[in-house]
């Protein structure tokens, strides 16, 4: 079922971040293993872990472990950066598969 990323806490497409890394200017995102996501779909990545120090500005990619998705900003096509990234929150996002990425919405 799709998601029109209007109300995260109902999401269908709700997906828990399990950790948040932070190496090289680059934010990772861990969500977990399996996870398989549908091209136009909007996802909701649940922040539930503590954000790093030294986040802000840097790149975000999501990650299963296998595949790394880098999250770009809606309105450029240059990476979205971390800058607000909070703990406790959710992150709205379309998954697009051509190129592969998400898109922040």
């Amino acid at each position: 079922m799709a998601c029109n990323c209007c109300n995260c806490s109902n999401c269908p497409n709700l997906i828990p971040v399990s950790s948040v890394t932070s190496s090289g200017g680059i934010t990772t995102l861990t969500v977990p293993a399996g996870t398989t996501f549908q091209n136009k779909n909007c996802y909701c990545l649940g922040l539930f872990t503590t954000i790093p120090a030294g986040t802000n500005g840097s790149q975000i990619n999501v990650t299963d472990g296998t595949t790394t998705y880098t999250i770009f900003n809606r309105v450029a096509n240059y990476w979205r950066p971390c800058c607000g990234l909070r703990s406790r929150t959710m992150l709205k996002v379309k998954f697009l598969n051509d190129p592969v990425h998400f898109l922040k919405v």
